[in-house]
């Protein structure tokens, strides 16, 4: 079956689509939940009774990631927004990310995403979105409280 696009037409395109991802996208900071750290491994209380008690040997160190995405805002005058016997809430956030983020936001725990100092956690999983050759994801985000 013949395409209605050659290969050049179709680079041209997907490149103009990526020229707008990259003319209006915004840093995110993903926050994964932090790794536990053992630091100093201290063996004497096992040796014997009256030993002081072990200190605390371990930190949690911050584990998070800036990637690039598109934010999009969806108001609704009402307080809910019904389609087909669903509820949407009046506000919500879709972001729109590249595998790299979308490969870090689904490989553990995400505990939150911080946009513009406000943080939000992720209402849904993914959704791919194609375009020609080029393939976003996108997420809901709900304020966290």
């Amino acid at each position: 079956m013949a395409n209605l696009l050659s290969d050049n037409e179709i680079g041209n395109i997907t490149g103009a689509f990526g020229d707008v991802f990259d003319t209006f996208k915004k840093d995110i900071i993903v926050y994964k939940e932090p790794k536990k750290v053992v630091s100093d491994l201290d063996l004497g209380f096992l040796y014997g009774y009256g030993v002081p008690s072990q200190n605390t040997n371990y930190v949690y160190t911050p584990v998070s990631g800036v990637y690039p995405a598109l934010v999009s805002r969806k108001r609704s005058t009402k307080s809910d927004v019904n389609i087909e016997n669903i509820n949407y809430p009046q506000n919500r956030i879709m972001i729109k990310v590249e595998n790299p983020a979308r490969d870090f936001i689904n490989n553990g725990k995400t505990e939150r995403i911080s946009i513009d100092d406000k943080s939000y956690n992720i209402a849904d999983g993914d959704i791919q979105v194609n375009f020609l050759s080029k393939i976003y994801y996108v997420y809901e985000l709900k304020d966290s409280k």
